[in-house]
């Protein structure tokens, strides 16, 4: 019995996909879980396998189309040689013959008056030099030459043309960036809070373990101090139901990392990040910015999280303040590693300093329990010893 694949809804916010590959063609045999074709959706590139058995008769949708999300991709067949007629799209109907205009007759005593001849405009070579470079209308000027010749004098008070701008449209993760943070910063009340840490020992910690063999970067260590202090703040560790007006508490630290891809900015997350080492969260993250830059990641793989971070120190990004990412209740902005004039003991010394700019939701949260949060993790990044164990 034929049968059709329709598109599948890969993620919440998916309404069309893209045909990235097909990996079978027609007349081919597809076992149950075979790889049938890949399908980019508004968040990544997925593979998308067989359900049932049976032969790929007709391919509807082909590479590089798009197709909304239940639309029928292609039809199989329970048998090979089946009858699919009944799936096969049908051709558009004809248009109905459109009515041919008759010949107006002209009257014998009308005289068909010819078109007047477009008038030559009077213009200096130089003044038609401009002109073309300014994108000035030359019939719009006033000459003051001879006969009203225009010189290149009539075209200094003479308005420039505008530029025309090129519009580009969003893409598919661009539109679905654009709608969730446009609704972040429009329903949720965001507050700030800002802090500088002593980054001394935490850059030449990292740095001894880069000596000897280690690919630590700062992030993997922030990811892990975050973590740990998430653990001890649980009200931060959460997301707001809108509907029914209650925060959802979350056992674990799934910490999201803005990774940003070709399509856009994406939020792989590292699950359970408490339990993990700095080696174990540097390695996944490294494989799951792979990932993302592919266009690989799994809807497991982003979807969710109770936290988010966003590092822009690498840009050399002092501080910034950035926006939630809803459902949860606060995304912490990492900024630059700079050399700074620090006191210890009374005295002024140079170090390195780093701030970190909270944003959280105040229906959930006070500022009392974001400063709370942010003195613990400036504690841990300041002993980077702690993170180790």
């Amino acid at each position: 019995m034929p049968f059709a694949l329709n598109m599948p809804k890969l993620s919440p916010t998916m309404e069309e996909g893209t045909i990235a590959k097909w990996h079978k063609k027609p007349g081919d045999f597809c076992d149950a879980d075979a790889l049938i074709l890949d399908i980019a959706t508004d968040k990544a590139t997925i593979e998308h396998h067989a359900i049932d058995p049976g032969y790929l008769r007709a391919i509807l949708v082909k590479e590089g189309e798009k197709a909304p999300v239940g639309a029928p991709l292609a039809i199989f067949s329970e048998k090979e040689n089946e009858d699919i007629s009944s799936f096969a799209p049908k051709a558009p109907s004809e248009a109905a013959p459109q009515p041919q205009p008759q010949p107006v007759q002209q009257k014998p005593a009308e005289v068909q008056k010819e078109a007047p001849s477009p008038t030559r405009i009077s213009a200096s070579p130089l003044a038609k030099k401009l002109a073309k470079e300014r994108g000035i209308p030359l019939e719009t000027i006033t000459g003051t030459g001879p006969k009203g010749r225009i010189m290149s004098r009539d075209l200094e008070a003479a308005p420039v043309a505008p530029t025309t701008a090129l519009e580009t449209p969003l893409s598919p993760v661009r539109k679905v960036i654009a709608e969730k943070l446009s609704f972040s910063k429009a329903t949720i009340p965001h507050f700030y809070c800002s802090i500088k840490v002593d980054a001394t020992m935490l850059v030449a910690g990292r740095e001894e373990l880069k000596s000897i063999g280690h690919s630590i970067t700062i992030n993997d260590i922030i990811i892990r101090a975050v973590a740990l202090s998430l653990m001890q703040h649980p009200s931060i560790r959460g997301s707001f139901n809108d509907q029914r007006k209650a925060v959802v508490a979350f056992e674990h630290a799934d910490i999201a990392v803005a990774v940003a891809a070709p399509g856009g900015l994406f939020t792989p997350i590292i699950l359970k990040a408490e339990e993990k080492s700095i080696h174990e969260i540097s390695k996944e993250m490294k494989d799951l910015a792979a990932k993302t830059k592919a266009g690989k990641l799994l809807p497991a793989e982003y979807l969710g999280g109770a936290f988010t971070i966003s590092n822009l120190g690498m840009f050399g990004i002092d501080e910034f303040y950035p926006i939630i990412n809803p459902p949860q209740l606060a995304i912490l902005g990492v900024g630059a590693i700079v050399d700074a004039p620090l006191i210890k003991e009374g005295a002024i010394c140079m170090g390195k300093s780093l701030t970190l700019c909270l944003a959280a939701d105040h229906r959930a949260l006070d500022g009392t329990g974001a400063a709370a949060f942010l003195k613990t993790l400036k504690e841990f990044l300041e002993r980077p010893s702690q993170l180790i164990l």
